[in-house]
């Protein structure tokens, strides 16, 4: 089997995982040799899946809301017309890999008609490709450091006069909620200066989480009223673009000390990190909203490393 031929290197990095993360650490190493054993034997199964890659799908409007996971928005579904339960596994469980994997060359031609509004940090990584039709990351002149994040709103104005351009075929934009910090709930930690970012994040909820600081009951419940803040959003976004076919989705889920995780990990096939809303709707332009324009000579330009370390990312 392959994976007996891989042991000694997973055992090498395994203990330099529990040592540097205890329980964290050890949790890593158990479902990272789980998921070895289960892909080596049963390859093109769940465990073996690439997850959907979103140029595969058909919509005109991509909305993507980091870190959600799939039973939260079932959670909050009633509340929401446009939310329809639907659910799908992710192609990725951190955004990093989410973007690589879904703007990847084999898409060139349908990212020449894409305007990607985006949120996420991560957008970096995109800013040397010549193949994306429209790239406007707003979180470089967008950013609440009272909140320590990018709220929903600048988003919206933007994917709003961007969509009325009627010049791309395909409209994503990328929220940054329900991802923490929580925007009601500061005490929970995890709010970032973005021109002040540190390589560490001693303030990280999920630090507190495992600190016993805070309770799991508490982190869900901010986990969705962050969730509520940024669907408020999304229908006025859908209510003043035009979209024959919208689709909400997100990046990856996170962890809540499952299977001794926390927050969202690289190469883990969870389904809190993996299993995530695919919500298909429809928007209409009612033209009844002015969207906000935005200044960006405040752009920042300060290591998108230590920015996306300070949000939790490792």
């Amino acid at each position: 089997m392959n994976w007996l031929l891989r042991l000694p290197h997973w055992a090498q990095i395994a203990a330099s995982e529990i040592r540097s993360r205890g329980v964290e650490g050890a949790g890593w190493a158990a479902v990272s040799l789980y998921r070895a054993m289960l892909v080596d034997r049963f390859p093109g199964t769940t465990f073996d899946r690439d997850g959907v890659r979103i140029f595969d799908r058909d919509w005109d409007l991509l909305i993507v809301l980091d870190a959600c996971r799939a039973d939260l928005m079932g959670g909050v579904e009633s509340e929401y017309p446009f939310v329809d339960g639907g659910a799908a596994y992710s192609a990725a469980s951190t955004s990093k890999t989410w973007i690589e994997r879904n703007f990847d060359d084999r898409y060139s031609s349908e990212l020449a008609k894409t305007a990607y509004v985006t949120g996420n940090p991560f957008s970096e990584q995109l800013r040397s490709r010549t193949d994306i039709g429209f790239l406007d990351e707003v979180w470089r002149y967008a950013w609440d450091n009272e909140r320590g994040t990018i709220p929903p709103r600048p988003l919206t104005d933007r994917l709003i006069s961007i969509g009325r351009q009627n010049e791309w075929e395909r409209l994503i934009v990328h929220y940054m909620q329900p991802h923490f910090p929580a925007l009601e709930n500061p005490k929970l930690g995890g709010q970032i200066d973005i021109n002040n970012a540190k390589s560490s994040n001693p303030d990280s909820i999920w630090r507190h989480l495992q600190e016993g600081k805070v309770t799991s009951d508490e982190v869900w419940a901010a986990y969705e009223t962050n969730l509520k803040s940024v669907l408020e959003d999304v229908e006025l976004l859908l209510n003043n673009v035009d979209a024959d076919t919208a689709v909400i989705t997100s990046d990856h889920g996170n962890a809540i000390g499952d299977w001794g995780f926390y927050g969202h990990k690289e190469g883990i096939p969870l389904q809190c990190m993996r299993r995530v809303p695919w919500c298909e709707t429809n928007g209409t332009d009612s033209h009844e909203y002015v969207p906000q324009t935005y200044d960006r000579d405040d752009e920042v330009d300060t290591s998108v490393e230590e920015r996306l370390s300070s949000l939790g990312y490792q």
